[in-house]
């Protein structure tokens, strides 16, 4: 069985749960809350076809070529309720014009992050900006195959995994389907971000989330959370709680660390993220609104992009390893902190201010650190 088979290394794509021709697979929450299947032993038929689909178990090979843009939307009201440069929504609003259908995550009216279709651009909002827990597929590869099958133009976003999942899922290519992920530093717990909510602001008092805020710019994105009161809580991200555990990779599903879709070997059409390290690379080209690094992996992605050209601000000539560099998440999966363990044992023992202070501590502890294990090394060397 695939729960068995697949283990720790499950990223919780959903593709055998999407499978099962019998519906006894379920995603079902663990105790650190994140989703995995778990199969119903009673209705199983032994078929195997969850075995078959998984992009774990079956992993694809990808002899792909990269092209390297840097981008930004035209729109400034779409670029800056984007968390980078646009550019998924220009990609988007091609494809609706099409009369096409657009996946991508949504929060719904519980706060619970969803994969949906949409197929009105009044509804992209929803779709726009990182999420930084891991999104529910639920039957949105199901759906999308109907779509598909119905000849109906798909453009499918979602993390790197959950796009090998779809691929695997659909086992066959579709000339109406466009992939796009997007440059994945890890997924954290959703346990602890709606943890975080309740101690912070109140049970069910929070209306909207905005990871990638840009009221104080780009390069210094805050966490914004809309009230039901209609008041505002801005955070600069880097003096968030839940920021600071997320980028301590503390809290992040255990699959993250050692993840098969790095070093650009992603199986989605287009890769798009944050172009970090512009100001060292084309500083010329930083205005602070957010600027995008697309990378193009298959010629269905030249063409999309080739169709947005008019929606898009594009320049080329980007060196891969500069781009590295500064976004190691392309290239490598972010370590397993030693603490991981003990973090998640002390989730419901301490706060999520006390955890941030004891698994998160501030850049200048780590420096200082850093550099009281650098004289010692020193020491030991002479």
């Amino acid at each position: 069985m695939v729960e068995e088979k697949v283990g720790k290394n499950c990223t919780g794509c959903s593709s055998c749960f999407n499978a099962c021709p019998k519906h006894c697979i379920e995603m079902v929450k663990n105790d650190e809350g994140f989703l995995y299947p778990k199969v119903d032993k009673g209705k199983c038929v032994q078929c195997g076809i969850c075995l078959k689909k998984c992009p774990i178990l079956n992993k694809k090979n990808n002899n792909i070529s990269e092209k390297i843009y840097v981008a930004y939307n035209n729109n400034d009201e779409e670029r800056m309720n984007s968390s980078s440069g646009g550019c998924f929504a220009a990609f988007a609003n091609e494809i609706l014009l099409e009369n096409g259908v657009v996946f991508g995550a949504s929060f719904d009216e519980t706060l619970r992050l969803k994969h949906k279709p949409i197929t009105e651009k009044k509804d992209l909002i929803d779709l726009q900006g990182s999420k930084y827990i891991q999104s529910e597929v639920g039957n949105s590869f199901t759906k999308a195959k109907e779509f598909l099958e119905d000849n109906k133009t798909v453009l499918f976003s979602g993390t790197p995994c959950q796009i090998a999942g779809l691929k695997n899922f659909l086992g066959k290519t579709y000339n109406n389907l466009y992939t796009i992920s997007i440059v994945c530093h890890g997924v954290p717990s959703r346990e602890v971000f709606i943890k975080y909510l309740n101690q912070f602001y109140g049970n069910n008092n929070v209306a909207k989330i905005n990871f990638r805020d840009k009221t104080y710019g780009w390069s210094n994105y805050s966490l914004n959370i809309e009230l039901n009161n209609k008041d505002n809580k801005i955070d600069l991200a880097k003096q968030n709680s839940f920021m600071k555990l997320f980028l301590s990779n503390v809290c992040l599903r255990e699959s993250c660390y050692n993840c098969n879709f790095k070093d650009f070997q992603d199986i989605s059409d287009i890769l798009i993220g944050d172009f970090w390290g512009v100001n060292n690379i084309k500083p010329e080209l930083n205005d602070d609104k957010g600027i995008s690094i697309v990378i193009i992996h298959t010629q269905r992605g030249k063409q999309l992009l080739q169709k947005c050209e008019d929606k898009l601000t594009i320049y080329s000539n980007i060196n891969k390893s500069d781009l590295v560099k500064y976004n190691p998440c392309i290239k490598e999966s972010v370590k397993r902190p030693n603490r991981r363990d003990d973090f998640f044992k002390e989730l419901n023992i301490l706060s999520i201010k006390e955890l941030s202070d004891k698994y998160a501590p501030k850049q200048g502890v780590l420096k200082k650190i850093k550099n009281k294990l650098y004289s010692i090394m020193k020491k030991v060397i002479k």
